[in-house]
């Protein structure tokens, strides 16, 4: 990013903060204006900005900061839209973030590397503490079923892409606690030692994956059920966490 003209973009943020959004109506005078507060050294940058105007960059900037949407799920994808025109991944991202400042919103902070990332938590919800490695997966007892543990985490839910139904909106932050995940499939011979029954259509042995059941009420059935069983049988054989 060193290689672009930090200055230019400082230099549109004052132009649209003492002459308003409706300069971006009249693209050939912001250019102009621009240009001239320039040093002439930065005519590619120049063109960079006009060319993410006439793409819809800041437009779509403010309609999505109107819409509730942060801006870490926004710029992304019009760094993509960029690239998808032709431009290069890093001019791509220097323009976007460009009319993101411009129109005075801030950029996201940058993401942390993986061993370093805070898995984000909301203090309304509470949550497990977190498994050490060797805790990250856990075998029935019963049934050899195999689970891993999936983290508590934060992420939006919605439609981050104006592109679904009604009812996708509005885009909203969702906190998860932490839970155990089958590894595999359930197959129709644990469904059946746990529910008593087998209703999968392709009967054709005990290993095979059971279909023909939904998540509700089979799949909450089947995980309600399996925890009163293994509570009876072996109250002491429960996941670690």
């Amino acid at each position: 990013m060193a290689a672009f003209n930090e200055m230019l973009r400082v230099r549109l943020h004052e132009l649209l903060n003492s002459q308003g959004g409706a300069l971006l109506q009249d693209p050939r005078r912001l250019e102009a204006l621009l240009r001239d507060l320039s040093d002439g050294s930065s005519l590619s940058d120049l063109h960079l900005l006009m060319q993410g105007l006439k793409s819809g960059i800041p437009a779509q900037i403010v309609e999505d900061v109107t819409r509730g949407l942060p801006t870490s799920a926004i710029l992304p994808r019009l760094v993509l839209r960029l690239e998808e025109a032709h431009i290069a991944a890093k001019a791509a991202q220097w323009c976007v973030n460009s009319w993101c400042l411009a129109l005075g919103y801030e950029l996201p902070e940058p993401e942390q590397p993986a061993n370093k990332r805070k898995t984000p938590v909301d203090d309304r919800y509470p949550i497990h503490p977190q498994p050490l490695p060797s805790e990250c997966s856990w075998t029935d007892p019963l049934l050899g079923m195999a689970f891993v543990w999936v983290p508590a985490g934060t992420f939006l839910l919605g439609d981050l892409f104006d592109e679904g139904g009604e009812d996708e909106q509005p885009v909203h932050e969702v906190t998860l606690d932490g839970f155990w995940l089958g590894k595999y499939p359930v197959t129709q011979g644990q469904w059946q030692q746990v529910m008593g029954h087998n209703p999968a259509y392709f009967q054709k042995g005990a290993d095979y994956p059971v279909e023909q059941v939904s998540w509700e009420p089979g799949g909450v059935g089947l995980c309600r059920a399996d925890r009163r069983w293994q509570t009876a049988a072996h109250p002491r054989q429960r996941p670690p966490l």
